[in-house]
């Protein structure tokens, strides 16, 4: 049984699969408040595949605080032309992404990067591990910059799909992670601005013959 106590529970289909994996479709609605569309009400904790769409008014998908056993099942997520978020997830969801499958995020016009940053972690070096991702679609993200704006790395075991288009701002792969020495230096005469992937994880989590990737610009 899925409980989903929120403000726009009544805007959102939730229905059982063939499966009988839940799965949740939340569908042009253009009035969602500013405020984080899941709460910390927001019981999910069986909830497998979470599909947004069209929701123009919508600035913030989680809050910072999270109903204790939500999402953690999550295995397919997608996120289309919701024009006004300029991130998608906060640190606080990166363990609950354990079991995540497929991410798919298309058409947000102000996104700037996927995971937002949390400036008490700035000094650190974040590490961000999807065991089960197999497939990652960034898709016509005009505004994206980063994965994550403050230190990090990223691995990638499972992922032999990847699609990125339209998203010209952002450096897809660069070439070996910097020291923490030398990022403490760049960062004090510039920003640094973050890849999508530090080609050396790369090529340690993602054999070449075994990764399918495609990219338009």
């Amino acid at each position: 049984m899925v409980a989903f106590a929120s403000t726009v529970s009544k805007e959102l289909d939730i229905e059982i699969t063939d499966g009988g994996n839940p799965k949740m479709l939340g569908k042009g609605i253009s009035d969602v408040p500013v405020k984080p569309f899941f709460s910390d009400k927001v019981s999910l904790p069986v909830l497998k595949d979470l599909t947004i769409i069209d929701m123009g008014n919508l600035e913030r998908l989680w809050d910072d605080q999270l109903e204790m056993k939500s999402f953690f099942k999550l295995k397919h997520f997608k996120v289309h032309s919701c024009v006004k978020l300029s991130n998608i997830f906060p640190l606080a969801m990166l363990g609950r992404l354990q079991t995540l499958k497929n991410l798919e995020i298309v058409e947000c016009a102000l996104l700037e990067e996927i995971f937002e940053p949390e400036f008490a972690e700035a000094e650190k070096n974040t590490k961000f591990v999807f065991p089960q991702v197999t497939y990652l679609n960034l898709s016509m993200l005009p505004k994206l910059k980063s994965f994550y704006s403050c230190g990090h790395t990223t691995e990638w075991p499972s992922l032999r799909k990847m699609d990125v288009c339209g998203c010209d701002k952002v450096e897809i792969f660069a070439l070996e992670c910097p020291s923490s020495q030398e990022k403490q230096e760049q960062s004090q005469l510039v920003p640094i601005q973050q890849p999508l992937f530090w080609i050396n994880k790369v090529c340690k989590t993602c054999p070449q013959d075994a990764l399918n990737l495609h990219f338009l610009f």
